[in-house]
């Protein structure tokens, strides 16, 4: 039995996705830009294309593709993109999302 990381595949597929992500011209935000009605929170909230759930989403899946990640060759770069985008997306959340500080800690340590 394989394991999913051991095929070709994944780790591949994971690095086309975080060099689309993590690019220079991606976005100029830390957040993930989604589109209009792709959350399940009202506009009225103001979250103007940067819901937390979305966020929440991100963040987690940036930290299992560092997990999945190999840091040979181009993975010790993304690994390193990704701590950096971590740590701005830890640091944006905590500035600029209505959270109490006890589900902020949780969410971001």
């Amino acid at each position: 039995m394989h394991d999913c990381t051991e095929l070709p595949e994944v780790p591949r597929g994971i690095k086309l996705i975080l060099n689309l992500c993590l690019s220079d011209g991606f976005d100029t935000f830390p957040t993930l830009l989604c589109a209009d009605g792709c959350s399940m929170i009202d506009r009225r909230m103001g979250i103007y294309g940067y819901p937390i759930e979305i966020q929440a989403l991100f963040f987690f899946a940036l930290r299992c593709s560092k997990q999945l990640l190999k840091p040979e060759h181009d993975g010790k770069k993304l690994i390193e993109l990704i701590d950096k985008r971590i740590t701005a997306l830890c640091h944006h959340i905590q500035n600029y999302y209505w959270l109490d500080s006890y589900h902020n800690y949780r969410i971001t340590s």
